[in-house]
């Protein structure tokens, strides 16, 4: 004998088959590739400023030792 709970003798349920279809979904959170990849972008930025900042920033002044002496 099952237990069935009062109300749910005879009762008939539809439940939604899965749709074969591909429904856009949102980005997979996992995916670090391309964060990584600008990561690295942001990194490679920021290291080539500074490098021309200092060359730059050699060059001016010694030029400005130059013109002082």
């Amino acid at each position: 004998m099952q237990y069935v709970p009062i109300g749910y003798r005879n009762t008939t349920y539809n439940t939604p088959t899965p749709s074969t279809s591909v429904v856009p979904s949102e980005p997979d959170p996992t995916d670090t590739s391309k964060t990584a990849f600008t990561h690295i972008i942001v990194a490679v930025l920021a290291l080539t400023i500074g490098v021309v900042t200092t060359i730059g920033m050699f060059f001016y002044l010694s030029r400005r030792k130059r013109k002082n002496k």
